[in-house]
């Protein structure tokens, strides 16, 4: 019963989690991009908001969704897309290889302390659609961003291995190539984590 931002990546059906939560009688507000022409943007986003979420532009998003999550809405958020660093996204590991991705959902749980949950919507034989929680990550005090949104990214990769047909695998993950230093900052962060271990 408390706002809750959700993370999900481009398996299965994902426009089905913000639907799901909306017919659980709670207010959402995801992100889109812009797609193809103005006029097929417009018709997506017609599309999603019909099934009862608040669309907001992924430029200049995060204000948006920091207001939603104030207010008392959830927050649902694609987090397997390529985000460069000049426009907020940080280098994590995805299948062992450097990907930059939004931090996001990092940043809005330490302004908020709401929780980080992962999931997807499993498609079932019958044609239904089961949606799983597959991770869940509390506020913690001085949460690390880069951490988080490494945890983030490793439990999607999990649900990706288990179910690998259910991968949209035609989005390109791993257009960009990292710096050297990019790479030792990513190295350097890996390093610092496995310290903190117990």
């Amino acid at each position: 019963n408390r706002p809750s931002i959700t993370v999900s990546c481009h398996m299965g059906c994902w426009e089905l989690l913000s639907q799901l939560v909306f017919l659980q009688g709670r207010e959402i507000v995801s992100v889109a991009k812009d797609i193809g022409t103005p006029g097929m943007t417009e018709l997506l986003m017609k599309s999603r908001r019909s099934l009862g979420q608040t669309i907001v532009r992924a430029e200049g998003a995060f204000h948006p969704l920091l207001q939603g999550l104030q207010e008392g809405a959830d927050v649902g958020l694609l987090v397997d897309q390529v985000v460069k660093p000049d426009q907020g996204g940080i280098w994590v590991r995805y299948f062992g290889r450097p990907v930059p991705v939004s931090a996001a959902p990092a940043f809005l749980q330490a302004k908020t302390h709401a929780p980080i949950v992962v999931a997807w919507s499993r498609p079932l034989h019958d044609g239904r659609y089961r949606c799983e929680f597959v991770a869940e990550f509390p506020w913690t005090k001085g949460v690390d961003i880069w951490g988080r949104t490494q945890d983030c990214i490793s439990a999607i990769e999990r649900t990706v291995r288990r179910h690998p047909s259910c991968w949209v695998m035609n989005y390109r993950y791993f257009r960009k190539t990292p710096s050297e230093k990019d790479l030792a900052q990513l190295a350097a962060r890996e390093k610092r984590r496995r310290a903190q271990l117990p």
